[in-house]
């Protein structure tokens, strides 16, 4: 268990999620459940809904899911819908499934269909690529969806409460961001797998509850003076990571997860929409433009596509970069070539690593390869 007050909070809220959102829909509230960090989560606080962010269960071994998908595809939705099928949604107002991926396009029909629980399933197009019509067709798909939760909940968006939810979702960015910085330091005063946490606890939170622990975790981490020596800075490269094993096999190897660039992590936050322009516009160009996945098609220079891998690996002086592939995941595996080669150039040493969703059974295999790493930087 973390020494701090605030990570105890934020796991409490993880650990408890479903429980929580359980409460919540007994309460009255609405609570929607989402994939995926390209979906605009200022669109559930417009509405005063509870926000949900879909996950798996890496300690549940998947068991009803192979009668409606394959085996050959990513381990993270097929768990997460096992779970759907189970019932272990059945708290959930609406689902929007946005087109993140091939594989979760198709989770549009299968929770339709199958997981009779949850009333309502809206999908949201995003656009692959980020040309000037990108951007246009965008904020006609997230204006598609408010009408959607007009049409089939009765929830109502107006361009007042979508510009309030902005402000508090972009000072929610600059929190989240400053708590990272935290981690500059020569030795970081709080490890990779705490700051995990209250990030991720944000999935499950309202914007504002979330706002307020991450002001009581500056206050507290910042306070904290660490000791020790200080150990090889890596920066950490995946998809979805909704447990923290592998952050803390990576800590027991001797290195400080300095920085990452994950969908639960710097994606989430290293963007500000803007507030002068139209709601949906800011939200498209920001949510599109700004996150820097491998599932968005960009035209310009590998140079340009990884900027911002050089520019973390300068701010949180990095000498290492791991890149875990999540088996199946074909976006991320297909950028393996080009980032390796990009980042070595760039002088990082580069590990590339490919597992399951969950690494329980790997992790003899696993710690072997990080500990040579970390020994050679």
């Amino acid at each position: 268990m973390s020494q701090f007050k605030c990570v105890q909070a934020a796991e409490n809220v993880i650990v408890n999620r479903e429980k929580l959102a359980r409460e919540a829909r007994q309460n009255g509230r609405v609570v929607i459940g989402h994939y995926c960090c390209t979906f605009p989560r200022e669109l559930i606080t417009a509405v005063g809904a509870v926000p949900y962010r879909i996950t798996g269960d890496v300690e549940e071994t998947p068991s009803e899911v192979d009668r409606v998908l394959e085996t050959t595809m990513c381990p993270f939705i097929r768990s997460s819908i096992d779970l759907a099928l189970k019932g272990r949604y059945d708290f959930l107002s609406a689902i929007v499934v946005p087109h993140a991926c091939e594989c979760l396009e198709k989770m549009y029909d299968i929770w339709d269909y199958y997981v009779k629980e949850v009333k309502h399933v809206i999908f949201l197009e995003v656009p692959h690529m980020t040309y000037d019509t990108s951007y246009v067709f965008y904020a006609e798909s997230i204006r598609a969806v408010v009408c959607e939760m007009a049409k089939q909940m009765g929830l109502e968006v107006t361009d007042e409460n979508l510009k309030k939810a902005i402000r508090l979702h972009n000072e929610n960015r600059i929190l989240l961001n400053k708590i990272y910085e935290l981690r500059k330091a020569d030795i970081p005063p709080v490890s990779a797998t705490d700051i995990h946490k209250l990030v991720f606890a944000g999935s499950f939170m309202e914007v504002e509850a979330h706002n307020q622990l991450l002001r009581d975790a500056l206050a507290e981490i910042g306070a904290f003076k660490p000791s020790g020596p200080a150990r090889p800075r890596v920066m950490l490269h995946m998809a979805q990571l909704d447990d923290w094993a592998l952050l803390e096999l990576i800590d027991e190897c001797g290195a400080d997860l300095v920085v990452d660039d994950m969908c639960i992590g710097t994606r989430t936050f290293n963007f500000q929409a803007d507030e002068s322009k139209d709601p949906y516009d800011a939200l498209a160009y920001a949510y599109l433009h700004d996150i820097n996945c491998p599932r968005t098609y960009r035209t310009e220079s590998r140079e340009e596509r990884f900027a911002h891998i050089t520019h973390y690996a300068k701010e949180y002086r990095v000498s290492g970069l791991i890149i875990f592939i999540t088996r199946y995941c074909d976006t991320h595996a297909y950028d393996v070539p080009i980032l390796r080669r990009f980042a070595e150039d760039a002088g990082l040493s580069v590990l590339t690593l490919e597992d399951d969703y969950s690494i329980i059974n790997s992790k003899g295999q696993l710690k072997t390869r990080i500990q040579a790493f970390v020994e050679m930087l």
